[in-house]
């Protein structure tokens, strides 16, 4: 045992006796690599073997290429690599680094925006080390994208070891184009240049927007639209909702000329029409006036986004002008026509049929209003003329004698149906027979209108006692001053054969002969009341008879009288009207006006006698006024009543657009000439309407000193009492 000891450490000896004699040079190359990684050392003495001292750590191959292991975190560490040339060798410490960990955070991002990456292990620096799309800060790890491309972001660690990431840099949507200003309830469409995009508001409650970019205002206020790609790459624009007016507010229906008000109840706009040859309107005011047939979009636009309230105004034609026969008699008709169809047809007195047929019913003056179903309308005045009263007068007349025919209606002509049969005197009524027969005899006014009768022309002989027939008064009581004209009725005889002679008489027993009064029609200015008979002689015999008598009354009183109160431009003066029945150009009134005053005035003659009286009072009251009726200076009559005087003036009232409501008519500005209905009222409650053209007087009573208040009611054209 101990030989064999000896013998071994011999044998030891002997080898470092030989390794004395070899050398190897020192190893070179990186002494540090990162795990997974490769490094290839050297060494200038050859033939040499390699060897790992930690193979778990790093292996090295025969040609002395060192490689970290890679399999986690137990393989980092150091590990000693010998390269050996028989006994001599030479040795490094190999150093494995750990990798950092995984890159962390969004890898891709939009140009124009950031990313912020980021690392587990501390101590690194970021680099990017593929294009320019994209910078990345080296000690913070934000990345910025430049234009659209794939990015190589590295993350190394002091030690070499990186880990690496692709980021990529998506390109952003075009910017957004259109109108970035819309209005409450309107809508802004809004364009992107880059397809497949997907839009959304910030605030839909302020403005909503659909998925074609149609943007619609909801609230005042802005809101943010962006239009999103697919790779979340967006754009934004910034949309303003402004204010916008409440609807219009009038008549959206109007006639040609025809003046309309609109407002609205939103303040401070402005008002357009889309076609103001057809409907032209005040930008101030929103009174427009119907220029032609036709419709125009009327706009109230306010705020500088000139948000609009708009309404169609529709202006409707004026119907033609009416035709036909604007003259008529009373109960005869005329057929009115219009060139315009479907419109209605409506009168205030007279009676008009819905085929424009119109009937007179009184005499005088009618309006006949033509309607469109529109309702625009277009009057006319018809004249309804009296027919003449009926013809007085005998109506049978023997052959060669005359009869006068009568009719109280003055200027008119006769005419006679058959000229063969009897003839009439053109302006006298004077018939003469001419055969025996039956001819229609008319009286013709100037205006057309006539009334007829029929006389008898018949052969007449006289023998015996005539027949005395009926006396027959044209007016059995009237005034004083106008004729009376006497006729005879009940089949007597008008010839040649006959002999007339009226007679008078207070008491109807003692009876004058009326001198001049011998035809059997006779004309009379009766001084006082009377009675009237005819006696009648059959000239062949000599015989006689009286016809029956007529009693004619005659008046010389004061026929009527009243206060005229109609407002005029002496409203200021008590106006009395009085008039008689008698006609003299003697009369004259005295009135005593009940204040210590009186006047005489002389009446004026014409169909009656009649005055107007005018008188100031001092003061306001109660005045009992008597009127005396003088025939020269015989009084005759005489009237007494009670006047309550209230001061009074006419106030004249006038109707104009106020364009700019200062209530002042101002240059430019236009008094009103279309028809005004103005309600009149005492303290809130409607007693009358009143309508006018222009203007019209009003009649304000009260005592000295009372002031009167006007309210303009809402009509339309904002007319205002000046």
């Amino acid at each position: 045992m101990y030989l064999m000891k000896n013998l071994y450490l011999s044998l030891i000896a002997l080898l470092c006796s030989f390794s004395s004699f070899a050398t190897v040079g020192p190893i070179s190359g990186a002494l540090a690599v990162c795990q997974g990684v490769s490094t290839a050392l050297t060494d200038a003495t050859t033939g040499g073997t390699w060897s790992s001292s930690n193979p778990a750590i790093a292996t090295v191959g025969s040609t002395g290429v060192v490689t970290g292991v890679f399999t986690g975190s137990s393989s980092v560490g150091t590990a000693t690599i010998s390269y050996m040339v028989g006994v001599a060798y030479s040795t490094v410490v190999v150093t494995v680094n750990p990798y950092p960990t995984a890159i962390l955070g969004t890898l891709a991002l939009c140009v124009g925006y950031t990313t912020a990456l980021t690392d587990a292990t501390a101590g690194g620096t970021w680099s990017n080390y593929f294009s320019g799309d994209a910078t990345i800060d080296p000690s913070l790890g934000i990345v910025t994208g430049l234009a659209a491309g794939t990015l190589g972001i590295t993350y190394t660690q002091p030690t070499g070891c990186f880990v690496t990431a692709v980021v990529t840099v998506n390109a952003a949507p075009a910017p957004i184009s259109g109108s970035l200003s819309t209005c409450v309830g309107a809508s802004t469409a809004l364009t992107d240049a880059t397809p497949f995009g997907v839009w959304s508001s910030s605030n839909p409650a302020i403005g909503s927007v659909s998925t074609t970019g149609v943007v619609t205002g909801v609230s005042v206020g802005v809101a943010h639209i962006n239009y999103v790609l697919g790779t979340g790459c967006m754009v934004a624009a910034t949309v303003s909702v402004n204010p916008s007016p409440t609807p219009i507010l009038g008549t959206l229906s109007a006639c040609d000329g025809q003046a309309t008000f609109l407002s609205d109840l939103t303040p401070g706009g402005t008002w357009s029409s889309s076609n103001p040859i057809i409907y032209n309107i005040s930008p101030v005011t929103g009174i427009g006036t119907g220029i032609s047939s036709g419709t125009a979009v009327v706009s109230y636009s306010i705020g500088s986004a000139a948000c609009s309230a708009i309404a169609v105004v529709t202006i409707n034609p004026l119907p033609g002008p009416i035709l036909g026969t604007l003259t008529l008699c009373a109960g005869s008709s005329t057929t009115l026509t219009d060139s315009y169809p479907g419109g209605t047809w409506t009168s205030l007195t007279t009676v008009v049929s819905p085929t424009g047929v119109v009937t007179g019913a009184t005499p005088g003056v009618d309006i006949i209003t033509y309607t469109s179903a529109a309702g625009c309308t277009v009057t006319t005045v018809v004249t309804v003329n009296p027919i003449p009263p009926a013809i007085t007068g005998a109506t049978s007349v023997c052959v060669g004698a005359t009869t006068t025919l009568t009719d109280a209606a003055v200027g008119g002509i006769w005419s006679s149906g058959n000229t063969s049969i009897a003839i009439v005197g053109i302006s006298t009524g004077i018939v003469t027979g001419i055969t025996a027969g039956i001819t229609a005899i008319t009286y013709t006014l100037a205006t057309g209108c006539a009334t007829t009768t029929t006389v008898a022309v018949i052969t007449c002989t006289c023998s015996g006692t005539p027949a005395g027939g009926i006396a027959v008064a044209s007016d059995t009581a009237h005034c004083y001053g106008y004729p009376t004209t006497f006729s005879l009725s009940g089949g007597v005889m008008i010839s040649s054969a006959f002999s007339f002679q009226w007679q008078t008489s207070p008491d109807g027993t003692t009876w004058t002969d009326l001198a001049g009064a011998t035809t059997a029609t006779y004309t009379y200015l009766a001084p006082v009341s009377q009675y009237y008979q005819c006696v009648v002689t059959c000239v062949a015999s000599g015989l006689t008879a009286s016809s029956s008598p007529v009693h004619v009354t005659i008046t010389n009183v004061i026929g009527s009288h009243n206060v005229i109160s109609t407002p005029d431009t002496a409203c200021n003066a008590a106006h009395f009207y009085i008039s008689t029945c008698g006609l003299s150009s003697a009369y004259n009134v005295t009135t005593y006006f009940g204040d210590g005053l009186s006047s005489n005035v002389p009446l004026t003659a014409t169909s009656l006698c009649h005055a107007d009286v005018y008188h100031s009072y001092a003061s306001a009251g109660t005045y009992f006024v008597k009127q005396v009726l003088f025939n020269g200076t015989t009084p005759l009559d005489s009237i007494t009543f009670s006047y309550e005087y209230l001061y009074c003036h006419t106030l004249p009232l006038k109707f104009y657009f106020d364009a700019n409501s200062n209530c002042a008519f101002d240059a430019g500005e236009v008094y009103n000439t279309l028809p005004v209905s103005v309600e009149v009222d005492s303290n809130g409650t409607a007693i009358d309407t009143l309508t006018a053209t222009s203007g019209l007087y009003c009649k304000a009573l009260g005592p000295v000193g009372t002031v009167y208040g006007f309210t303009v009611l809402p009509l339309p054209g904002s007319l205002v009492v000046s």
